[in-house]
């Protein structure tokens, strides 16, 4: 069994995402400050509903 939210599928595949969606932004020139300022104000909340989305599909099993 899985440890933890970090051993979810949901989990990885939210963070595949997220560094995906990083990869992209990085390229885009310039990159304003203000702009990743505002990510780093995101991330939190983005965090909190990653973990949501995991523990309910936790509860729901594996059925789809």
């Amino acid at each position: 069994m899985a440890e933890g939210l970090a051993g979810l599928r949901i989990y990885g595949l939210a963070e595949a995402l997220a560094d995906e969606i990083w990869d992209e932004v990085i390229t885009w020139k310039p990159f304003p400050q203000e702009f990743m300022a505002r990510i780093e104000e995101l991330a939190p909340h983005l965090n909190a509903y990653i973990r949501t989305l995991a523990r309910n599909a936790n509860r729901r099993g594996t059925e789809d």
